[in-house]
């Protein structure tokens, strides 16, 4: 089942946050994360790997892929050169975070 949630500019921060919960680990909020990643799908979280049919499980749309891409160049800007947390780029990785 998948579904759109349209979301206003000035609570796309927010999401994150209300996906994850009050959540004691930052598990919870990493896969809240991993939506951005995967253009706005978020897939059910485990830290085994996937095999078989669950290798391209489908998950829930809760972003459309424009918002997610935007989003994740949002993050990925703060972790750059120019922005609040360069010294997290690492090499041969794409890298985005969330500061302030």
């Amino acid at each position: 089942d998948v579904r759109a949630v349209r979301v206003s500019d000035a609570s796309i921060w927010a999401i994150p946050k209300d996906l994850a919960g009050d959540a004691p680990t930052r598990l919870p909020l990493a896969h809240a994360y991993s939506a951005f990643a995967r253009d706005g799908e978020l897939v059910p979280f485990t830290l085994a790997p996937r095999e078989g049919a669950l290798a391209g499980a489908d998950g829930i749309r809760i972003f459309s892929p424009g918002t997610a891409r935007e989003v994740r160049t949002m993050l990925q800007m703060a972790a750059g050169a120019g922005g609040t947390a360069p010294k997290a780029q690492t090499v041969g990785w794409s890298v985005g975070g969330k500061s302030g």
